[in-house]
């Protein structure tokens, strides 16, 4: 619509020009009647296409257009115009284009005013930009205030949980752990009792019902510690484990075995037995370690109960009487009524280091050996240590190499370690498990 208007104006503006010029050129008798058609279609047009304002201005900009090109005309060939000479044209041709040329400077806006406008529409845009960026910003900051707020809030409130979930099981461990105490004690006395006065059947079977239900548990209920491997068994009670990629010595908890290995004491009977017992059963397999009161040992070795195929080790050696019930510093223990029962059964079906009369004491074991045997094992400690002596490091060191167990901790040199581990026999016999690699060199983290 609009393309059409402008075409329109246009058409007419030209109209009037070529009917000012020869009105006969597009049909019309005289100037007159040419008039009369185009300047209410070049008049309507203009007021369509502008609005009030801008059509007078674009208005009077036509009729200073016309009345210059009609002045040109005035002045080249006035009698075209129908006017008698040149000054008759000016007189009204010329107060016609000052009036329209004044009317359309004045009505004009200046263009830089036009500019300050539009500087002050963009300054006002940006304002507004800056304006809702600042407010974007601070409600994005507000709103990570209350997600931090919220975090914290979370944080804090799931530890207080944490805290009183741990409260409240440090507080029930502790009473199954008083009730368990006052447990184990009445069990102690009962068990007690039961081996001053075997007679008492009754007492005897109650007491197995008892221990019979406490040996069944599996091990995911008693043996709570970690899985290891074990790597070597040195005597009955005495094993070694890969316990996490380290290589452990596990001393069996509240069991003690007749001597193999000992450096003071001769093998004992029903040892070998019991280490032969150990390796069938224990030899490179998959075991459980549970601990019970003190973890270690004054020589650095665990104490543990060892759990295999789901059964308690220790508890099989007391029940296949190839140890004795000892070591018991730090009660109550987890296992001392199974425990008590399983060596029971071996006293009263004499097995083992049982069916020697005498044989078991209270602080070990009473060797007897024949005149041969002893013989036997001068001829050997003879040959051991005139071997020894051969050898090309002598020990002059303060411990005795057939004495009391010793481990790297006792010395302060390796030097010193390594000649009491070749006089107490090197590595065809090593009493005190120095050499743990089975490399011929003990003690190597020792300068």
């Amino acid at each position: 619509m609009d393309n059409f208007l402008i075409i329109l104006f246009m058409l007419s503006f030209i109209g009037i020009i070529i009917s000012l010029i020869r009105p006969s050129f597009i049909r019309f008798s005289s100037r007159k009647s040419a008039m009369k058609v185009f300047i209410p279609l070049l008049l309507g047009s203009f007021i369509f296409i502008g609005g009030l304002k801008e059509g007078f201005v674009f208005l009077f900009s036509l009729l200073f257009l016309l009345s210059l090109v009609a002045m040109i005309i005035g002045l080249i060939r006035p009698s075209l115009l129908k006017f008698s000479n040149r000054i008759s044209a000016m007189k009204v041709l010329f107060p016609v284009f000052l009036a329209s040329f004044l009317i359309v400077l004045i009505t004009t806006d200046p263009v830089e005013e036009q500019r300050t406008d539009q500087e002050t529409v963009q300054e006002d845009a940006v304002e507004q930009k800056e304006t809702e960026e600042t407010e974007n910003a601070e409600e994005e900051s507000e709103e990570q205030k209350n997600k931090n707020e919220d975090e914290n809030a979370a944080e804090s409130k799931s530890k207080d949980d944490r805290e009183e979930i741990h409260n409240e099981e440090k507080e029930n461990t502790n009473e199954e752990s008083d009730s368990s105490s006052v447990n184990k004690q009445e069990e102690n006395q009962q068990n007690n009792t039961e081996n001053k006065n075997d007679s008492n059947t009754s007492n005897d079977e109650s007491t197995n019902e008892s221990t019979d239900s406490e040996s069944d548990k599996s091990p995911s209920n008693e043996a709570k510690g970690t899985t290891a491997t074990v790597t070597r068994v040195v005597d009955g009670d005495t094993i070694e484990i890969n316990l996490n990629g380290m290589i452990e010595s596990v001393r069996l908890l509240l069991v003690d075995t007749p001597e193999t290995v000992h450096p003071s004491l001769p093998v004992q009977k029903f040892g070998p037995e019991a280490s032969s017992f150990a390796k069938k059963m224990l030899s490179g397999k998959k075991v459980q370690v549970e601990y019970d009161g003190p973890k270690r040992d004054k020589y650095g070795r665990l104490l543990a109960y060892l759990w295999v195929d789901g059964k308690n080790f220790n508890e099989m050696l007391l029940r296949e009487g190839l140890a004795r019930l000892a070591y018991v510093y730090d009660p109550p223990y987890t296992h001392m009524s199974s425990f008590t029962k399983a060596q029971s059964e071996a006293v009263n079906a004499k097995r083992g280091i049982w069916s020697i009369e005498g044989y078991v004491q209270s602080d070990g074991f009473n060797t007897v050996e024949s005149e041969t045997e002893t013989k036997q094992s001068n001829n050997s400690s003879t040959a051991s240590t005139e071997t020894n002596a051969s050898g090309s490091s002598a020990y002059n060191g303060p411990y005795n190499p057939h004495g009391k167990d010793r481990d790297c901790g006792d010395f302060d040199k390796q030097k010193g370690a390594q000649a009491f581990f070749e006089a107490a026999g090197g590595p065809e016999q090593d009493p005190h498990r120095l050499d743990r690699d089975g490399d011929g060199t003990v003690c190597e983290s020792l300068s």
